[in-house]
């Protein structure tokens, strides 16, 4: 069950003005019985043509007694594509070692919520020499932003067990090929082993 509201208006890459925001819920009834929450709220605003500013703020997080098995799929998967920077395999090498098979560290990072908030400055890479929104016939859009995720659990009594937290800045653009959005970024990450700024590739539209 959802409630969703959305009056983004899309650029060639990503959206550039308007809002959007979901309210969702997913029970699930039997051996574990548990709801998966969803709050996403998204806005953009244009202070000077063709500068947007987009940020979003999530929730994702299990509720009720099941919420934090371990047989469940961690929230933290997928993490390179909410806080750029990271991503599981890399961070096990950098705790772990590249050889280890097995790393406390990945085994914490199991938390049953995840808070996200991400802020990013966009603007269509030819727009930003004429003033105008225009992307020109080769669409690029520059980006620079400001990611941060939290993770924890909590138990039955409210007391929280883990917590986790993920955060980076950095800058890229995005790329429309025939419909397909590439995204290239450097992110500097500042919550890992070695900090050093990462080169990151993704398959998406922004936010």
């Amino acid at each position: 069950m959802a409630f969703v509201h959305d009056t983004a208006v899309f650029g060639a890459t990503s959206p550039v003005l308007g809002q959007r925001y979901r309210f969702e819920v997913q029970p699930a009834f039997g051996g574990l019985n548990f709801a998966d929450v969803r709050i996403d709220y998204r806005k953009y605003v244009m202070p000077v043509r063709p500068f947007t500013i987009a940020a979003r703020i999530e929730h994702v997080g299990r509720y009720g007694p099941g919420a934090a098995d371990p047989r469940l799929t961690p929230l933290v998967y997928g993490l390179q594509t909410l806080v750029r920077g990271y991503d599981l395999r890399s961070f096990a090498a950098d705790e772990c070692g590249a050889a280890a098979t097995e790393c406390s560290m990945i085994d914490e990072l199991t938390g049953s919520r995840f808070a996200l908030v991400n802020l990013e400055l966009r603007a269509p890479l030819a727009g930003m020499f004429s003033g105008a929104l225009d992307y020109g016939r080769f669409p690029i859009e520059a980006i620079a932003f400001v990611d941060a995720g939290f993770l924890w659990t909590r138990q039955p009594n409210g007391r929280t067990l883990e917590y986790d937290r993920f955060r980076s800045v950095g800058a890229g653009a995005r790329l429309n090929v025939g419909g397909i959005i590439f995204e290239v970024t450097a992110a500097r990450p500042f919550d890992r082993v070695r900090n050093g700024w990462r080169v990151g590739f993704l398959l998406r539209p922004g936010f």
